[in-house]
C-alpha cells in the first residue's frame, strides 16, 4: 500500500506548458514534503536508506569522500546464476557482461 514516485527531477524536461505547470507543482509537494538529513565530515561511520522509498538528493560534496554503493534484492537466484558466484558480493564485471 506504499506510494512510489520514481522521477529525475535533474533531467526531467516537461514538453509543454501544462506538462510545466504539473511538474511544477510536483517539484513543490516534494519541496513542502522534504526532510533534510545533513551529514558532515565524521558525522556518521555509514548511512542506509532504501533508495525506492523516499525521495533523495544533495548537495555538491567538496573534498574527498567514499561512497559506497550496495543494491539490495529479495532474490539474489539471476545474479549468482549470471557470475557463478554464491553472494553476497558478486563480481560487477561478470553481471555487466552477461
Amino acid at each position: 500500500g506504499e506510494a512510489s514516485v520514481q522521477c529525475p527531477t535533474y533531467n526531467t524536461r516537461p514538453l509543454t506548458e501544462r506538462a510545466a505547470a504539473a511538474f511544477g507543482n510536483f517539484e513543490r509537494a516534494v519541496e513542502e514534503a522534504m526532510e533534510w538529513t545533513v551529514i558532515g565530515p565524521g558525522d556518521v561511520d555509514y548511512f542506509v536508506f532504501r533508495n525506492d522509498r523516499g525521495l533523495h538528493a544533495r548537495d555538491r560534496i567538496a573534498g574527498e569522500r567514499l561512497l559506497l554503493r550496495t543494491y539490495w534484492r529479495p532474490n539474489a537466484n539471476a545474479l549468482s546464476a549470471v557470475t557463478d558466484q554464491p553472494g553476497p558480493v558478486f563480481d560487477l564485471e561478470r553481471v555487466l557482461a552477461a
